[in-house]
């Protein structure tokens, strides 16, 4: 049974819909209004399947019941009907034409546009490959280019120029992009950032993508430092775990590092993940030689007490942040590679393989005798993964880019401001999976061109 609200300040618009609808056996009409901000008050309290909207009616303003809607994470899904020019368009889904009235209760009773009943439904079984035969299944989303620190190895101390609001992707952008990726074989999603819970409602951005049908897994990079506030709240909401950058585990050189960041509050997020659940719990650690090297049996011991899984990573080169100052490793002594760090740990005991914990990173993981986690090892400058590499990245401003070092990407934000299909979003998502490079650049090559980590993710 699909529970259906309407809005329209013309009478014979909700005249004609409900009583086409109502002889539907599949369709309960819950309510009608023609003030936007009462009909919210009812959504909120009747939680319908679908709110019908008038789209020829500018009393109605179907976008602001949209925005209202994703703000508050509600499940309820708006569907706008124009009788001037016989269309339907659904605010995550494709626009259809309309022959008659029918074809709408069609729309309606078949599901489309509407919450599914299941969430882990799967849609067609499609797939989506590389020009070189690799399986993309796992998108990268940085909902925000804005950071709340300032670490050394991301951005100069001032940060970077942040985008006008209107060149960032509305939240539901985000979540059509996502549909879109879910129909040709992507499954899992990682949130990123920037720092991602800097993202008003990202509650609710969260929620909406984790109820779309083919995504198994909702997952976010953080630094922790706001988690404590949120962490239940997302859990509730559907993500299942998170990744803590956490690069030294002393107050004043995590400050250093960070700039501005605090110990204790990073702390305090770690342990409020773990009380929501948002586990197994990945710690990352960016290793720079001659400054936190010296951390890592420490790190590592962290495997000792808790199912924690401590990853050590190479630094990378980043675009705009060549000279970190005084008192700084120079670029070109920076890098400790991870074969290093793992013959230094062996006095810990000896790294026997494991397979870790579960997820799409490329992370080489061993544990020590008697531990209950795990360490892992990510070497993207001595010995790139991407003959593996699975992944796309929507960048905070709309480009889909095949490779975290690319020059350029697929910008699909100007059509999703056209309302862009379904199928035309699929394209481009191919379109850029087809540009994905056999492998990244030389790291003579990254350290010229560099990434804008804070606007792509890492």
């Amino acid at each position: 049974m699909k529970r259906v609200y309407i809005l329209s300040s013309h009478p014979l618009f909700g005249k004609c819909i409900e009583t086409l609808l109502g002889k539907e056996a599949q369709i309960q009409i819950v309510g009608h209004q023609k003030d936007p901000d009462l009909a919210m008050e009812h959504i909120r309290a009747l939680q319908p399947d679908v709110v019908i909207v008038d789209s020829n009616d500018s009393e109605t303003n179907r976008g602001k019941i949209i925005v209202q809607v994703m703000k508050e994470g509600l499940k309820t899904r708006v569907v706008g009907l124009s009788l001037r020019d016989n269309s339907a368009l659904v605010c995550d889904g494709e626009q259809k034409t309309v022959e008659a009235l029918d074809d709408f209760v069609n729309m309606i009773t078949s599901g489309y546009g509407v919450v599914k009943e299941s969430a882990s439904a799967s849609p067609p079984n499609t797939v989506t490959q590389d020009g070189y035969g690799r399986t993309l299944d796992y998108l990268r989303i940085s909902v925000t280019d804005r950071c709340n620190l300032r670490c050394v190895y991301c951005m100069p101390p001032e940060g970077v120029p942040a985008k006008p609001r209107e060149a960032i992707l509305h939240s539901e952008e985000i979540a059509r992009v996502v549909e879109a990726a879910a129909g040709i074989g992507f499954r899992s999603i990682r949130i990123t950032g920037g720092e991602p819970l800097l993202r008003k409602n990202i509650v609710g951005l969260v929620r909406r993508i984790a109820t779309i049908p083919g995504i198994d897994e909702v997952t976010m990079t953080t630094n922790a430092t706001l988690l404590s506030a949120f962490a239940r709240d997302l859990a509730d909401a559907g993500l299942k775990r998170v990744n803590i950058s956490l690069d030294s585990l002393r107050p004043e050189r995590f400050r250093r590092i960070t700039r501005t960041g605090n110990l204790e509050s990073a702390r305090h997020g770690i342990a409020a993940a773990e009380a929501a659940g948002l586990t197994p719990l990945k710690i990352n650690m960016v290793v720079i030689q001659g400054f936190n090297d010296d951390e890592v049996p420490e790190m590592a011991r962290l495997t000792l007490d808790h199912p924690w899984h401590v990853r050590f990573i190479e630094v990378m080169p980043v675009a705009g942040v060549f000279d970190w100052g005084a008192d700084w490793p120079g670029v070109n002594a920076r890098l400790i590679t991870a074969g290093e760090i793992q013959q230094r740990l062996q006095t810990l005991g000896t790294l026997v393989p494991d397979g870790g914990p579960r997820g799409h990173g490329p992370a080489r993981y061993y544990r020590l005798p008697n531990a209950q986690g795990t360490i892992g090892f990510i070497s993207p400058i001595s010995e790139h993964y991407c003959a593996s590499c699975n992944r796309l990245r929507l960048t905070a401003d709309g480009y889909l880019r095949s490779c975290l070092f690319a020059d350029q990407g697929v910008h699909c934000k100007a059509a999703l401001a056209d309302g862009a299909s379904l199928s035309t979003l699929q394209s481009l998502i191919r379109r850029a999976a087809e540009s994905k490079p056999p492998q990244r650049p030389s790291y003579a090559e990254i350290a010229v061109r560099g990434a804008a980590m804070s606007l792509i993710g890492g």
